[in-house]
């Protein structure tokens, strides 16, 4: 709850455009960091409406590239929790975008 906090604050003070509807670039790796400030509140905005669990996980993977180990020593969930976790972010992130 408070990484999504600080990342909402964050994004909301240094950047005042909306998302566009605009879909990933066919290079865009979702184990590293987003460049633009667009691409990332769309990422934000879709992962926000994911359980609690599941949007933690994902922005600390998709927004912050943190690898699954790191992630689940730092929420103290198993890996094959933070695993499933991505999947069901992967999985809501190819829907938004038309991949699945």
């Amino acid at each position: 709850m408070i990484v999504n906090q600080v990342i909402t604050y964050t994004i909301r003070d240094h950047f005042e455009q909306r998302p566009t509807d605009a879909p990933l670039p066919e290079d865009w790796e979702p184990a590293a960091p987003p460049d633009g400030a667009h691409e990332r509140l769309q990422i934000e905005e879709l992962l926000a409406e994911l359980p609690e669990g599941d949007r933690r996980a994902g922005v600390l993977r998709y927004l912050h590239g943190l690898d699954p180990s790191t992630i689940a020593r730092m929420l103290g969930m198993t890996r094959n929790a933070v695993d499933q976790a991505l999947f069901r972010c992967r999985r809501r992130l190819r829907d938004a975008y038309g991949d699945g």
